[in-house]
C-alpha cells in the first residue's frame, strides 16, 4: 500500500484505537474507488453487503420523502457510512452522493467481522459512531417535526460548527461552502426560508457570511435561538 493510502486510512474514525501497524496489516486489502462530483456511491436499488470509508472528499446521505431531498448528514473525509450493512436490511429510501470528487474505501460485512474477531475495538468504535449518528438523527427529525425554519437553521449551524468548525479568534468557521439549497435540504424548507432565516441570524450578529462561507460569532445566542 502506498504511504500516502496509509495516511488516508489513518484518519478513519473506525480505526482511531488501532496502531499504525495494525491499520497497515489489513488496509491493503480493502478495495477503494473514486467518485467524481455528483455520481453516486449507492442508490435505493444497492444491495450489497458494504459499507463505506470516505477517504478524500466529501458525501451527502439523503433520501426522497415525496418530491424533496432530505439530507441526513454530509460525511467528512474519515467518516463512515453505508451502515445498514450492518443488518438484513435494504437501504430503503436511501442515497449516497460525492459532493466533490471523492474516494471511497468500500468494507465489506466479511471483512469486517473477521477484523472483529481479531480487533474487537473496532466493534466498540462502529458502536459509538452509529449511537452518535442516531442520536442526530432523532434530533433532526424533531427539528423538522416541531420548529420553525429559524431555530432549525440555528441548530444545523450549531452542528456544523461542532462536527467540522474551525476555531478562529471572533468564533467558529465553517469550511465547507453549503448552498442554500443545500442547508434547506438539511432542515426540510425551501431555499427562500433558509435565506430569509439565515439573513435574520446576520442580522442578529451571531452569524457571518464571508467569502461564501459561515462564521459563528455568538454561539451562546445561536443555542438560545435554536432552542
Amino acid at each position: 500500500m502506498e504511504d500516502g493510502d496509509t495516511q488516508l486510512f489513518l484518519a478513519v474514525d473506525l480505526f482511531e484505537r488501532l496502531s499504525r501497524e495494525e491499520i497497515e496489516g489489513f488496509a491493503g486489502a480493502i478495495p477503494t474507488k473514486d467518485f467524481d462530483q455528483g455520481h453516486h456511491i449507492y442508490t435505493t436499488s444497492y444491495r450489497g453487503g458494504i459499507f463505506f470509508l470516505l477517504l478524500q472528499g466529501r458525501v451527502r446521505v439523503y433520501r426522497m420523502e415525496g418530491r424533496q431531498e432530505i439530507t441526513l448528514s454530509v460525511i467528512q473525509p474519515g467518516g463512515m457510512f453505508g451502515e445498514a450493512a450492518f443488518t438484513d436490511r435494504w437501504r430503503k429510501g436511501a442515497f449516497a452522493q460525492a459532493l466533490e470528487p471523492s474516494k471511497v474505501a468500500l468494507f465489506s460485512r466479511k471483512t469486517f467481522d473477521r477484523l472483529l474477531d481479531e480487533k474487537p475495538q473496532i466493534g466498540l468504535k462502529a458502536m459509538e459512531i452509529l449511537s452518535d449518528r442516531l442520536s442526530l438523527y432523532e434530533a433532526r427529525i424533531a427539528d423538522i417535526s416541531t420548529k420553525n425554519v429559524l431555530p432549525r437553521l440555528a441548530s444545523l449551524i450549531l452542528d456544523l460548527a461542532r462536527s467540522e468548525g474551525v476555531t478562529v479568534h471572533e468564533g467558529y468557521e465553517i469550511p465547507t461552502h453549503y448552498t442554500h439549497e443545500q442547508l434547506g435540504s438539511m432542515i426540510g424548507a425551501k431555499r427562500v426560508a433558509v435565506t430569509r432565516a439565515l439573513t435574520r441570524l446576520r442580522k442578529c450578529g451571531v452569524v457571518e457570511v464571508r467569502r461564501r462561507r459561515l462564521y459563528v460569532k455568538d454561539a451562546g445566542s445561536l443555542q438560545r435561538i435554536a432552542e
